[in-house]
């Protein structure tokens, strides 16, 4: 049966026998070939109860995933699924395949290194598009204001895409060996320019937090007791359970019962209790990760669950 169309735009999204859209959808959707015009359908089966996707057999799924940052909101990362988010950022997949030559990897590249002077704050105050400078324009005055400025990622930009210039000349001139070393410092370029930004103030806020503890803790750095001390109560701590954590905050004069010198009561119970929220917060991630091991009984959600550990590592939820 063939189904009406209001114009050609709609013809080409949608099949005419089924119905259904002929271009992915914006939503977690499934995909299967047409029984009727053989081209590729996607669509939406709900599961059970309304929830989830229900895959059959012989056809595809794709989870859509909701834009990831490393800046606080309303979603966040467990331990894993950051981990994965930074793999991601630092050897992006495009790069992975043994396959991949020369050409994609400088494409790949250069484009990460255009992207950046694009974005640059530096072009902007100086009123010069990266894509459509002035006639004669030779970025000289751009490069002068930020040649000695390591902290700036329009620098290592400019430096990766010196190695890359550098790397298709030798190419030309049959030096693959050469090429590769250039190849190789301009990924080195990429991945410093990636760790502005999100990665680099993720990590001065956790390094801010590691400070905080020292100072509520009350451990002076340049104290070599109590450096030593720590150490000791850190050993000591990693192999006692959240529970025995718990009591020992009960407890008056841990000092004594730890036998911990160098250190006061109430320091030892700072530290107790940072040591035992982090337990918790492995325990709480452990969980949900063992919330998305496949389920052989109910094939789509282990699908689902496989994929979305795939992705993120655990969970990324609200």
């Amino acid at each position: 049966m063939e189904i009406d169309v209001d114009s050609e735009a709609e013809a080409n999204r949608y099949c005419s026998r089924c119905g259904l859209s002929l271009i992915p959808l914006e939503v977690s959707h499934l995909s299967a070939d047409c029984a009727d015009c053989g081209k590729r359908k996607f669509f939406v089966r709900m599961g059970d109860g309304g929830k989830g996707l229900k895959i059959e057999e012989g056809e595809g799924i794709t989870v859509k995933i909701p834009p990831m940052s490393l800046r606080p909101g309303p979603s966040k990362f467990f331990k894993p699924g950051l981990s994965w988010f930074l793999r991601m950022l630092l050897f992006p997949p495009a790069l992975r395949s043994p396959a991949i030559n020369s050409d994609a990897i400088i494409g790949a590249l250069e484009e990460h290194f255009n992207h950046t002077h694009r974005n640059s704050h530096v072009l902007a105050d100086m009123g010069i598009d990266f894509d459509n400078p002035p006639d004669g324009y030779d970025f000289a005055d751009y490069f002068e204001s930020i040649k000695n400025n390591e902290a700036s990622p329009e620098l290592w930009a400019f430096n990766g895409l010196l190695h890359l210039g550098r790397a298709q000349e030798e190419l030309k001139n049959g030096n693959v060996e050469a090429a590769f070393v250039s190849i190789h410092a301009a990924t080195r370029c990429s991945a410093i320019v990636t760790s502005f930004g999100d990665i680099e103030e993720t990590l001065w806020r956790g390094y801010q937090w590691n400070l905080k503890v020292f100072e509520v803790s009350g451990v002076q750095v340049g104290d070599p007791a109590k450096i030593e001390a720590l150490e000791e109560l850190a050993t000591k701590l990693t192999s006692i359970s959240p529970v025995a954590l718990h009591d020992l905050l009960k407890t008056e004069d841990i000092k004594t019962k730890l036998e911990i010198p160098h250190l006061a009561n109430e320091e030892i119970k700072n530290v107790i209790e940072y040591v035992w929220e982090t337990k918790k917060e492995q325990k709480e991630e452990f969980r949900e990760e063992r919330r998305f091991k496949f389920d052989k009984t109910n094939m789509w959600v282990g699908l689902v669950g496989t994929l979305l550990g795939a992705v993120i590592g655990a969970v990324f939820a609200s």
